[in-house]
């Protein structure tokens, strides 16, 4: 008998709730993924054109992990951001790790931009996971997103 060894697939998810308390979760893996297919050119990202300050990632993402963040090199800070649009705006899903570390590391130490994919509305439809209306929601006392 032959045995094949099993693979796992692994896919990086984005949750978020927004201020109606509806949850959403994407699949930033197939985003990165639709996103190479369709050819996109990344575009350049600049954090300082848009005020984003350490404390402004901590803001939006509390349980973001600065030790983490701290230790992505540059080769990780090559790899795109994912944006897709959201309510009249662009939402990052993806990643704000490698924005943290942009945004602290010393002057000359990090880009001053960061390329980046922007999703179309299709491919933003295709990634969502759960759309999850907060009256649907049961919150439990100890639940990390609320």
């Amino acid at each position: 008998m032959t045995l094949f060894p099993r693979t796992m697939v692994v896919s990086e998810t984005y949750a978020m709730t927004d201020e109606d308390g509806t949850r959403y979760e994407w699949d930033v893996t197939r985003g990165h993924k639709l996103a190479e297919e369709r050819g996109a050119d990344p575009f350049a990202f600049h954090p300082a054109e848009h005020a984003i300050t350490p404390q402004h990632i901590r803001r939006r993402y509390p349980d973001l992990n600065e030790r983490y963040a701290a230790t992505l090199s540059d080769d990780d800070l090559a790899r795109p951001l994912l944006f897709l649009p959201f309510k009249g705006k662009h939402l990052l899903v993806d990643s704000w790790h490698r924005l943290f570390r942009c945004v602290t590391a010393p002057a000359g130490k990090a880009p001053f931009r960061l390329p980046a994919y922007l999703l179309t509305e299709s491919e933003a439809e295709q990634i969502l996971l759960a759309r999850v209306p907060a009256a649907t929601l049961v919150q439990r006392k100890d639940d990390p997103f609320r």
